[in-house]
């Protein structure tokens, strides 16, 4: 209860304020302030209690759409707030900006924004997105999912790609999930013909199959990498085992062998390269021929 008088005094000001502003400077610094408190007490991390966290989080997503609902806020950085993703489109037509919180039990849930262009009526969308991946518990690879019903993660990174007039975001995102294991995504994002957007396609061809996004699960205690490789174009990522082998399916107990795999898009799919090996590969002609050394590709790919 002292928490909650707290938050009304505290930021009951900001509030205020902000009904007769429009200055995204002010807000930038009121949202790094909440950040900042949500995260830490007196220099000390995540010390305050769910329904704290869970307070503050609902004033901040307030706040945060009412910044983003401002107009021009599209071209606002909000570089200032470090406690988030926030990442752009290679054309400059969308914005994702996401974040998450972890619960006492271990687990994480996430928060986030789009923002799109809509240029055929030439303006900008903004949607809030709802994370509902608790209740997807039966193979959430397949699922068609929106703004309000999204399976959340915090998003590092988006590569865009089209087919035959389709525009398609890849997006790459970390999911810590639980005390025993963490996951990586990719997901794609596309608009609909009434500029909705909707998660999930099956672009991806691997291992016989052809899930709508592609979810690696794995030891809680390890780094994973999971990155686009512009020089390559191609999605390259940590080749994932069982160990011991007996703990197949058993993910936590999955981890990095030393080896690569990637996706590479043509013919309308990202598909899957087994054992890919970047020295073997030429690069891009429009970048420069020369290859990467061993210890910048091992820099590369632990780069997230």
């Amino acid at each position: 209860m002292k928490f909650k008088y707290f938050l009304v005094l505290f930021f009951l000001p900001l509030i205020l304020l902000s009904q007769e502003r429009n200055n995204f400077t002010e807000y930038e610094d009121s949202l790094t302030s909440m950040f900042n408190t949500l995260f830490e007490n007196n220099g000390v991390k995540y010390t305050k209690t769910d329904a704290e966290k869970d307070t503050l989080n609902k004033i901040i997503e307030t706040y945060f759409s009412e910044a983003l609902n401002q107009e021009n806020s599209f071209n606002y950085s909000f570089s200032k707030i470090k406690k988030i993703g926030n990442i752009f489109s290679d054309n400059q037509n969308l914005r994702i900006i996401t974040w998450n919180l972890k619960y006492s039990n271990g687990e994480y849930k996430y928060f986030g924004f789009i923002q799109h262009i809509n240029k055929s009526k030439k303006r900008i969308d903004t949607w809030k997105l709802t994370d509902e991946s608790a209740q997807m518990v039966n193979k959430p690879e397949d699922l068609s999912l929106y703004h309000n019903h999204w399976y959340g993660a915090l998003y590092y990174d988006i590569v865009q790609v089209s087919d035959m007039g389709n525009k398609y975001y890849t997006i790459l995102g970390w999911d810590g999930n639980n005390f025993l294991s963490q996951k990586k995504i990719i997901e794609v994002l596309y608009f609909t013909n009434s500029g909705i957007p909707k998660f999930g396609k099956n672009i991806f061809k691997c291992d016989k199959k052809s899930p709508k996004r592609v979810i690696f699960e794995y030891k809680g205690d390890i780094v994973m990498s999971l990155n686009y490789d512009k020089r390559y174009k191609k999605i390259v990522f940590d080749h994932l085992r069982p160990d011991p082998k007996i703990m197949k399916d058993h993910f936590e107990f999955y981890v990095t062998d030393g080896s690569y795999d990637a996706f590479e898009f043509y013919a309308g799919k990202w598909r899957i390269i087994e054992e890919f090996n970047a020295q073997n590969e030429k690069p891009d002609k429009e970048l420069p021929q020369k290859k990467a050394t061993e210890k910048e590709l091992y820099k590369l790919h632990n780069e997230k």
